[in-house]
């Protein structure tokens, strides 16, 4: 007698294993946006920690005014002591204290089209302006800007600089949902 299976057995088997492969690999994939969502929680709760810290730290050390929060250079840079006009001097601030967050990079958007940790000046939250007043931080378009981090210096206040379907030619303003 031969030992192996039958045709109709190998059939069944693939049958049953498509079948299952067209239930569940939907379900994986709806989780995809949850967890950018949460990746974009967990960076901007850093990311608004640290520049909270860092306004502490330039009033406490630096001698800033206490309304006074760092510069969207600083934050790019991940350090406070960098740049044309510093926002502490680095005498002042220890080596371990001048980061923003750990490592040597801010953590990255994961909606945007480039995944871009970059940092733009802008003002007001939402439909939001780039600091000359005019182009807007997600610039309506998708285009290349619609990416990074939005920040307001005035306020201290970061979003996300993208939209929640990111490439799409419609969606809510991402920047609006955290």
């Amino acid at each position: 007698m031969r030992a192996g299976f039958t045709l109709i057995e190998i059939l069944m088997v693939i049958l049953l294993v498509a079948i299952l492969s067209a239930v569940a690999i939907p379900q994986f994939i709806d989780f995809r946006p949850e967890a950018r969502d949460a990746a974009t929680q967990s960076a901007l709760g850093a990311l608004r920690t640290a520049i909270v810290n860092q306004a502490a730290q330039m009033a406490a050390r630096c001698g800033a005014p206490v309304s006074t929060f760092p510069s969207a250079a600083s934050i790019n840079a991940n350090d406070i002591t960098t740049g044309a006009t510093p926002d502490c001097n680095p005498t002042l601030v220890s080596l371990a204290e001048r980061k923003f967050v750990p490592g040597l990079n801010l953590p990255q958007n994961p909606w945007g089209p480039n995944k871009s940790n970059v940092v733009t000046q802008c003002s007001g939250a939402g439909g939001c302006s780039q600091a000359d007043g005019v182009t807007a931080c997600d610039d309506g378009g998708y285009g290349p800007t619609s990416d990074g981090w939005c920040y307001n210096p005035a306020s201290g206040e970061i979003w996300a600089n993208s939209r929640n379907n990111a490439g799409g030619s419609s969606g809510t303003a991402f920047e609006d949902l955290f």
